[in-house]
């Protein structure tokens, strides 16, 4: 009883310190596309420093994550500038290709056919 307890106490903690992340990488993205995307990088960091491994090998293009759209919308406001000034900053990224810190996430990114 009492490690169920336990476990139910660090459940409870680690979704708070999570929900707390979240919320700030929400407030990054509003304020700045630079700051959230250096916030997400850490954050994946962190998980892979977290022991997370594939169970498979991952190609170029492979979805390794989906995130749906009802959860992109409640991050995105009507503050538009800030979604504009994202896109720009990935197209630029994109451009660089492999001379972007930030190319094996863009090129994981879903083909506009993907989204359709």
């Amino acid at each position: 009883m009492l490690a169920t307890v336990r476990c139910e106490e660090i459940a409870r903690e680690k979704y708070k310190a999570a929900k707390k992340e979240l919320h700030q990488l929400e407030e990054d993205m509003r304020r700045s596309p630079t700051e959230y995307l250096n916030r997400l990088s850490l954050q994946i960091d962190t998980c892979l420093s977290e022991s997370l491994f594939a169970s498979k090998a991952i190609k170029a293009r492979d979805c390794i994550l989906k995130v749906p759209y009802r959860v992109i919308k409640s991050l995105i406001s009507e503050e538009v500038v800030n979604v504009a000034k994202l896109a720009i900053l990935l197209l630029i990224e994109e451009k660089l290709d492999q001379d972007s810190q930030w190319n094996p996430y863009i090129c994981r990114l879903p083909w506009q056919e993907e989204l359709t």
